[in-house]
């Protein structure tokens, strides 16, 4: 399933801020939280509103597969 397609099964849109968890080993190390500037056919852009692992966070939008993390709104 495409990240496009992710955001449209769960009712994401443009504006929609989404907490991504990542685990690593045993614990749940990385949180992210992104916000949805545009949702294409395939791909999603967002940008990155806070991150657990950096301390700052850039305002530049990018494309986000959302694989490889649990994401749900926030």
């Amino acid at each position: 399933m495409t990240a496009a397609q992710k955001c449209r099964k769960n009712g994401w849109g443009v504006g929609t801020r989404l907490r991504g968890t990542e685990e690593k080993g045993t614990q749940w190390e990385d949180t992210t939280v992104i916000e949805i500037t545009a949702i294409g056919r395939e791909m999603v852009l967002a940008v990155k509103v806070s991150s657990s692992r950096y301390d700052q966070v850039s305002d530049m939008e990018g494309s986000w597969d959302l694989d490889g993390r649990f994401w749900r709104r926030v």
